[in-house]
């Protein structure tokens, strides 16, 4: 089984609590081969993580961590700051704009993961379901909530699905058949001026039609936990696909908890319902005396206050998330108009 991580070093910690979730649930895998994208790691942060990974090996099972340096491949490409998509984000945000020419060409499929993710049980289901029939390239699950004003500017009906990428099986042949990497960079070349999840945007823009949707188990939204799947449907139709069933389950029993939103365990004062298996991974990983970050207390009250809005009255959740959505694309157009006048 083939994994792909992107990480800097700030995120080290949040890492290998995922990577360590990785191994602890996926001991049946006879090969396990984890690819760490660095784009700022340190050689002792990355020494660290090998250690920890070779440690789950034996005889009959094979456990190793291989690092690519993103760094470099900027610098070769001269990538800098005078381009729209480095103009925001960190140079992380190159990792899936860059699988193709990084990983190795041998390498027929992959699962790429968010660092922020804990896997709390096997990936061989979701490994499993390539080949994929016809133009499908990749897998990933649906996230209905995404903004209107996002969905308005990749030119999405309401019956297109838009995917989060922070858990995507990706078919590496058909990547490099179709020359996605240079494809995605071209792409988002053409938004950026507008688009507020970058490289999430660009995949959903550029492979629509292409991704195939999965079981929400496998990229489970943290701050979901307050909605109803009948909420998410009002959103978007396309979310009509998961059953009740499928997406309670998911719920209930998450294969792979993805921590997005405000509401992370990492940070004092949270109340993220499923912050107890963040900590359970932490603590067997060379980053487990690592404080919770403080001076975020009064927002994670008021986030959870929010969050349990949104049980109770879903629709005056997503007013605030419309208002919130409309002004993120109004500062990020306006500061791209800004920067074009300077």
């Amino acid at each position: 089984m083939n994994v792909v991580y992107v990480s800097n070093e700030k995120y080290a910690p949040h890492l290998a609590a995922s990577i360590c979730s990785l191994l602890e649930n996926n001991r049946e895998e006879a090969d396990l081969h984890v690819y760490v994208i660095s784009t700022g790691l340190t050689p002792e942060s990355q020494g660290k993580l090998r250690a920890m990974t070779e440690s789950y090996g034996d005889d009959s099972h094979i456990r190793r961590l291989i690092t690519l340096r993103l760094e470099d491949l900027a610098r070769k490409m001269k990538i800098g700051p005078e381009h729209q998509f480095l103009t925001k984000f960190d140079v992380s945000i190159l990792g899936r704009f860059f699988l193709g020419e990084l990983l190795p060409e041998f390498m027929r499929k992959v699962i790429y993961l968010d660092g922020d993710t804990i896997i709390s049980g096997s990936l061989r289901e979701l490994y499993n379901m390539l080949p994929f029939d016809g133009d499908i390239i990749a897998a990933g699950v649906m996230e209905p909530t995404i903004y209107q004003e996002t969905r308005d500017m990749l030119g999405l009906s309401p019956q297109d699905p838009y995917f989060n990428s922070g858990v995507l099986l990706i078919d590496m042949d058909k990547w490099h058949n179709g020359n996605i990497d240079y494809a995605l960079r071209k792409y988002y070349d053409t938004i950026s001026r507008e688009s507020v999840f970058a490289d999430q945007d660009a995949i959903n823009g550029l492979l629509r039609g292409r991704i195939m949707s999965v079981d929400p188990k496998f990229n489970f939204f943290t701050n979901y936990y307050y909605r109803s799947r009948d909420s998410l449907v009002s959103l978007s139709p396309a979310y009509e696909s998961v059953t009740a069933g499928a997406y309670e389950a998911a719920k209930a029993s998450p294969v792979v908890i993805h921590f997005s939103g405000d509401e992370r365990p990492w940070y004092k004062g949270n109340h993220n319902p499923y912050a107890e298996q963040y900590h359970k991974y932490l603590a067997l990983t060379p980053w487990k005396d690592t404080p919770q970050e403080s001076g975020r207390e009064m927002a994670m009250q008021a986030y959870h206050a929010m969050n349990v809005l949104t049980g109770i009255a879903p629709w005056a959740r997503d007013a605030i998330s419309r208002q919130y959505g409309a002004r993120l694309h109004d500062e990020k157009a306006g500061k791209t108009e800004e920067q074009s006048n300077t």
